[in-house]
């Protein structure tokens, strides 16, 4: 918050919160995919929700046509969360829930997860 003063007198002015997309990429061990995802959709994706500052959450599949000659990635499953606030809190309430959240051995060991911050305005087609 920052302090304004308006006509003399003292406003505080809320500062929109810090927007984030957290990037996962994931795959299933292999033969496991109906478990893993049954797992993601009915609990993993919910409970990572269930934490403050997770807005909105969504899974996507590696489609099988993509650009000619391009190397394909390790991972077959995107998953994207919306967060807000201090990333550093996010990542210790997401620590500090682990325990209670439902653990699969149907999720690969390689999965990844990087944080990207909010930057301009969503642009859409005309």
């Amino acid at each position: 918050m920052t302090q304004t003063t308006t006509e003399g007198t003292a406003a505080m002015e809320e500062q929109p919160p810090q927007r984030h997309v957290f990037v996962v990429f994931t795959n299933s061990e292999p033969g496991r995919d109906d478990e893993f995802n049954e797992w993601y959709d009915s609990h993993h994706l919910r409970e990572i929700l269930e934490v403050d500052g997770f807005v909105w959450g969504q899974r996507f599949a590696l489609h099988p046509d993509q650009r000619p000659a391009q190397m394909a990635p390790p991972w077959k499953y995107l998953t994207l969360y919306e967060a807000t606030g201090d990333v550093n809190a996010l990542h210790e309430r997401i620590a500090e829930t682990r325990s209670n959240r439902l653990q699969t051995s149907a999720l690969k060991q390689d999965h990844v997860a990087w944080v990207f911050s909010y930057v301009g305005e969503r642009a859409e087609s005309a």
